[in-house]
Parts: C-alpha cells; structure tokens; sequence
C-alpha cells in the first residue's frame, strides 16, 4: 500500500540513486503506517539483492486548530508555586 497498492504513488524510489521520497503529505487520521517490501534489480530487471520489509510509521502532528467557546479566559496562580501543571478554575 502507498506504492503499486492503494493508496498508490504515495511513495516513491529513484531507480538510480535508490532513494525513496513520500509524494504527497501523510495524515495519520487517514492511515498510521504502510509497509512496503523493497528489492534491488539491475538495469536489466534481475533480482540482486533478497526482498526487505520497510515499515513507516505515521507521527501524529496536530493539525487542527483549537477552538475556544470565549474570547478571554481569566485565570490564576499563586506566587510561590511549584513548577509544572497548575488546576485552577476559569
């Protein structure tokens, strides 16, 4: 998948160089991972090398925007506390 599979031409290798390059954008809400099997061929299409297993995982990013029910939101904390998560009411 991401290959010759659906999704196709997601990715994509030089032939020469060997190097694979992603096409297109990859958003972990529509697939987590692809895993692809690779193998080396010389300029005639013989098999050189065993086939491996490429497994790419998907980082999540957060692309959407926050939304908020106010415009401002009043908040505070103590002087003196401690480093790190605060609770306090809004």
């Amino acid at each position: 998948m991401g290959a010759d599979q659906p999704p196709n031409e997601v990715f994509n290798i030089d032939p020469v160089a060997g190097k694979m390059y992603v096409t297109k954008p990859l958003d972990r809400e529509m697939r987590s991972s692809y895993h692809l099997r690779a193998h080396a061929v010389d300029m005639n299409g013989n098999q050189v090398e065993n086939p491996i297993d490429l497994y790419i995982y998907v980082i999540d990013m957060n692309d959407n925007r926050p939304e908020f029910r106010n415009q401002v939101y009043n908040g505070s904390v103590d002087e003196g506390s401690k480093p790190g998560p605060q609770e306090f009411q809004i």
